[in-house]
């Protein structure tokens, strides 16, 4: 059983701008994150698209598990 829970990641822009990325045991690396339909496979590939996206130390993003 998998379970997941909703983070912060260590990024901190303002809640209104903070961007939500999806993740799933089922995602793909190739995916945007940025819908339930096209979760990223890996916290490390979430931080790696935020980075990406121009987030960076101090901004806030939130992870959402979907299964």
């Amino acid at each position: 059983m998998m379970v997941f829970s909703c983070c912060t990641v260590a990024f901190t822009a303002s809640a209104e701008t903070a961007p939500v990325y999806y993740l799933s045991p089922n995602g793909s690396a190739e995916n945007d994150g940025l819908t339930v339909n096209t979760p990223l496979s890996s916290v490390n590939a979430i931080i790696a698209a935020a980075q990406e996206a121009g987030y960076g130390e101090g901004d806030t993003v939130y992870i959402k598990a979907v299964y």
